[in-house]
């Protein structure tokens, strides 16, 4: 896929762990983005919607896990 900024040069995609904190709870989050080695633009949809998902799943395990326990803290 070609930046969508720059149209010249072929996005590389790129993976890593991410730590990420939500209610006072930690967890290492997979995260996918691209990026383009001419103008450095970051640009794909699909992996910034797959982030998303990861980091609202990794949310609402945490609030499940919060009102089993009795806890609210935010």
């Amino acid at each position: 896929m070609l930046c969508p900024i720059c149209l010249e040069f072929p996005l590389v995609e790129r993976e890593e762990l991410n730590e990420v904190t939500y209610r006072g709870r930690y967890s290492n989050i997979h995260m996918e983005y691209s990026t383009c080695p001419q103008c450095g633009d970051q640009g794909n949809y699909e992996q910034m919607k797959r982030n998303k998902d990861r980091m609202n799943k990794f949310k609402d395990t945490i609030d499940l896990w919060s009102s089993d326990m009795g806890t609210d803290d935010e």
